[in-house]
């Protein structure tokens, strides 16, 4: 029995040390990305702040979805992604705009080539999801 306890403590630190490695990324560094790729003003770069930090305070409200009901999880977590970056996007001027448009297209490229590597590979439809959500 004792064993039993000391692996599901075992576990659960284990767990926590995992999920800990999204939170070293926070709103100001996202922010301070998106300064530096898109030549932001001072106004913009305040906005895009107020919308980073609303980004990681939706994601810390479904983040337990992750271990309980995973397609739910990826399912907000691309909602989230895809508001964050339409309300980015209102804020960019013209050239800002054109930059933005073509990082996504770069970006989905990227995903359409690491969605066809997995499934050559057997990969699940959850993994792929998972997989895509977390390359940037």
């Amino acid at each position: 029995m004792k064993k039993l306890i000391l692996s599901g403590l075992m576990m659960l630190f284990v767990m926590s040390t995992f999920a800990q490695k999204n939170t070293d990324r926070s709103a100001e560094s996202d922010t301070q990305a998106l300064v530096e790729k898109y030549n932001l003003t001072d106004a913009q770069e305040a906005k895009v702040l107020k919308i980073q930090n609303r980004k990681y305070n939706h994601a810390a409200q479904f983040a337990d979805l992750e271990n309980t009901n995973t397609e739910q999880f990826l399912a907000k977590k691309s909602a989230n992604e895809e508001q964050t970056n339409f309300s980015i996007v209102r804020l960019l001027d013209k050239d800002q705009r054109i930059l933005f448009k073509q990082n996504k297209r770069d970006l989905r490229a990227k995903r359409g080539a690491l969605s066809h590597k997995m499934l050559k590979e057997g990969a699940t439809p959850i993994e792929i999801k998972k997989a895509l959500l977390e390359l940037e």
